[in-house]
C-alpha cells in the first residue's frame, strides 16, 4: 500500500484498533444502481460513499455534432448540472481551453513530408476533392497525417447535412460550467486523446482514410444523419447499431487496427471505471458528460462497472 507506516508500534496499534472496530460493526455497502431517465441519453447512478452517505453520479451522453434541435435540455438535466459538486468530461476545462494550441501542432505537415494523394487512387482523390478541393489550405491539408485529415473530413461531411461541431452539447456544457464559475475535470488527458490521431504507421493511417473515402463514395455518409436522428429520438438501440457498424468486422487489414479500436473505446472506458468508482466513494453529486457511445454496448462503461461489481447487473 502507498501509505504503509514505517513505525511498527503505530502499525500494530492501528491494526489492533481496526480489527476490534471491524468485528464490532462491518457496514456492507450495497451495489450502486443505474437508472435510465426519460430524458435524452441521460442516466443516473445512485449509491453510497465510503461513509455510507447517499451519492449520485449523473451521466449525460452527448454527441459531438449538432443543430438547433439539441437545445433546450430538460430542466431536470440542467438542475442536475448546476447543482452537482463536480463536473466531469472527457477533457478538463484546462485542456479544453488549450485545444487551439494543440490543434496548431496537429495540422502541421507530417514529419516525413508525405502527401496523402500520392497514396490514393483516382476515385479516392475525386471523393477527397469533393470536400476539400479548392480550399485555400488544400496543400497543407493533404500533407497532414491521414487520421487528422479524416477527422477534418468528418466535420466537413457533417456540415453537408447541417450539423455543426460547434453546436454539440459538449460546447454547451463547457460554456455553462464557465458561466457558473465551475471547473471541469477530465477523464482523459488531452495529449492522450490527440495521440490517437497519430496512431500506428503511415500505411495504417492511409488505410483508414481510404476506407472512409470509399464509404463516402458508396453513400455511407448518411450514417451521420441516422445516428444523429437516433440520438435526438433517444433510440439507444438504433444509435448503438449505427455507432458499431464499423466495428462488426475487421475492415482494415493492418496489425494496428485491433489496437486502434481498443485504444479508442475499451481502454478509455476501463480507465473511466476507476474514476467513477472514485467519485462514488468520495460522495456528493457528480455530473459527467461524454460521448454517448461510451455508455452503450457490451464494452460500455456501464457493463464494465457491472463486471467490476460497482453497480447492479
Amino acid at each position: 500500500m502507498r501509505n504503509q507506516k514505517k513505525n511498527f508500534t503505530r502499525l500494530f496499534l492501528t491494526t489492533v484498533f481496526f480489527v476490534f472496530v471491524s468485528c464490532a460493526s462491518v457496514p456492507v455497502r450495497e451495489k450502486a444502481r443505474v437508472t435510465k431517465t426519460p430524458h435524452r441519453m441521460f442516466w443516473r447512478i445512485d449509491g453510497t460513499d465510503l461513509k455510507g452517505r447517499n451519492t449520485t453520479v449523473y451521466i449525460q451522453g452527448t454527441i459531438h455534432i449538432g443543430d438547433d434541435r439539441l437545445l433546450p435540455l430538460d430542466e431536470e438535466v440542467i438542475a442536475a448540472f448546476d447543482s452537482s459538486d463536480r463536473i466531469v468530461a472527457e477533457c478538463s476545462s484546462r485542456d479544453y481551453n488549450r485545444m487551439g494550441f494543440y490543434s496548431l501542432r496537429l495540422v502541421r505537415p507530417n514529419e516525413d513530408g508525405k502527401v496523402v494523394t500520392d497514396y490514393l487512387n483516382d476515385a479516392e482523390i475525386i471523393e477527397l476533392n469533393e470536400y476539400i478541393g479548392g480550399e485555400p489550405g488544400y496543400e497543407n491539408l493533404i500533407r497532414m497525417n491521414p487520421l487528422v485529415l479524416e477527422s477534418y473530413l468528418t466535420v466537413k461531411v457533417a456540415s453537408e447535412f447541417g450539423l455543426d461541431s460547434e453546436a454539440g452539447l459538449d460546447m454547451f456544457f463547457y460554456d455553462r460550467a464557465r458561466k457558473n464559475g465551475k471547473s471541469v475535470e477530465g477523464l482523459d488527458e488531452l495529449k492522450d486523446q490527440l495521440k490517437l490521431l497519430s496512431f500506428g504507421d503511415y500505411e495504417f493511417q492511409i488505410a483508414v482514410l481510404k476506407y472512409f473515402l470509399t464509404g463516402l463514395s458508396e453513400g455511407e455518409s448518411e450514417q451521420f444523419v441516422d445516428m444523429y436522428e437516433a440520438y435526438l429520438d433517444d433510440n439507444l438501440e438504433v444509435f448503438l447499431e449505427e455507432a458499431e457498424k464499423e466495428s462488426e468486422e475487421e475492415i482494415i487489414d493492418s496489425p494496428y487496427y485491433e489496437q486502434y479500436e481498443k485504444a479508442m473505446m475499451l481502454d478509455r472506458n476501463t480507465d473511466w471505471v476507476k474514476d467513477i468508482k472514485k467519485y462514488i466513494d468520495a460522495g456528493g453529486t457528480t455530473f459527467i458528460f461524454t460521448g454517448a457511445a461510451h455508455w452503450l454496448g457490451e464494452e460500455s462503461v456501464f457493463e464494465l462497472l457491472k463486471a467490476d461489481g460497482v453497480i447492479e447487473k
